[in-house]
């Protein structure tokens, strides 16, 4: 009986999303889509494992859209590693953004990218191993895609993301991915070498430049077998923020002196491209500070397991017809008066305070 269902839900799936979205196990490759009447920008979320994060991602491509105008120009791509079993759930959740959704599976990750994988989640802890696809995607992504913006689940977009986009021009020669600094005083050991404590919620990805740059394959590689230069042994592991530890470590100089073949790899983003709430560290010296972020918000990152129910609310507050300004000031306020974390005095009351700029943005 599962069988038969299993067999049936392809079919069901295609009625509601194009057939080219939908993928059939092990691996079939996605084929390319037709021309576009304007320049795409294409989004990608990380769905493996839980069901939950599609809905989630739902929600935060929602508040990608608001922005952009009408036809959007996204293409969503939707990256899971049990494709037989995720069509009815994607038909829910994804069927106003019918003829725009892409599904990828991890089982497309090519044999050598595989066993890279398997060799860095051998330090992972928890999710880390599952976050360790993304520094991969352009082993598993098919060739047509040559870029791409990777946004985790519990992001609200609050700006245009072409202008986001816009950050791949301003790559510098060898830079491979763009991402903002962790608006905290992170990977302490990783900054002290010259290196940058990156967060990975936001990545922009030339999946291009990462296919054909031997200088990030060897990165990887060295990330691989701990032969990262500058680090003890303890320090080289990638733990259970995976993708954003890694990338950290490899932005490492080989000499403290603030250069190396690693930085070039990296741009760092606007601030305002992953404003984040994390308030886990709000006790640490330096934390405010690290925090401050005096750029245009373009997007909200509520990093920190205590704010994801906020951001949901968020996303359920804007989706239920509200203009989005009003509905970000009435669930930051409703936070303030019902939820004891942002109780008055609190790191999280404060929190609010900081990022409450984002709710006027555009």
């Amino acid at each position: 009986e599962q069988r038969r269902a299993a067999q049936k839900m392809p079919a069901v799936a295609a009625t509601l999303i194009e057939p080219h979205s939908i993928l059939t196990p092990p691996c079939a490759p996605v084929p390319a889509p037709g021309p576009s009447p304007s320049p795409p920008v294409d989004v990608l979320f990380l769905a493996v494992g839980a069901n939950p994060q599609l809905s989630r991602a739902s929600g935060t491509a929602r508040s990608v859209d608001a922005h952009v105008g009408r036809p959007s120009p996204v293409r969503y791509h939707l990256l899971v590693d049990q494709p037989s079993q995720h069509p009815l759930a994607i038909n829910a959740a994804w069927r106003p953004f019918s003829g725009r959704v892409f599904v990828h599976s991890t089982a497309c990750l090519s044999a050598a990218g595989a066993a890279l994988h398997r060799r860095l989640s051998t330090t992972a802890t928890g999710p880390g191993a599952v976050y360790l696809y993304k520094p991969l995607l352009h082993l598993l992504l098919p060739a047509w895609l040559p870029k791409v913006l990777v946004l985790d689940a519990d992001v609200f977009v609050v700006a245009d993301v072409r202008r986001l986009w816009a950050e791949l021009d301003r790559f510098g020669p060898a830079a491979c991915a763009g991402l903002a600094v962790e608006q905290a005083p992170s990977y302490a050991h990783v900054r002290a070498r010259g290196g940058l404590n990156f967060n990975g919620g936001v990545q922009l990805l030339d999946l291009d430049r990462m296919r054909s740059s031997a200088r990030y394959a060897a990165r990887l590689s060295d990330a691989a077998d701990g032969r990262l230069p500058g680090l003890k042994a303890d320090e080289k592991r990638i733990g259970f923020l995976g993708d954003q530890t890694l990338y950290s470590l490899m932005t490492v100089a080989p000499a403290a002196n603030g250069t190396g073949d690693g930085r070039g790899l990296f741009h760092a983003l606007p601030c305002g491209w992953n404003r984040q709430t994390g308030t886990h560290m709000a006790g640490w010296p330096g934390f405010w500070a690290a925090h401050a972020c005096h750029e245009r918000c373009g997007l909200l990152h509520f990093n920190f397991a205590g704010h994801k129910a906020l951001a949901e609310a968020l996303k359920a507050e804007a989706a239920a017809g509200g203009e989005w300004r009003a509905a970000c000031r009435a669930v930051f306020d409703r936070a303030r008066r019902t939820d004891p974390l942002f109780r008055n005095g609190s790191a999280d009351a404060r929190m609010l305070g900081e990022v409450s700029g984002c709710c006027a943005a555009e």
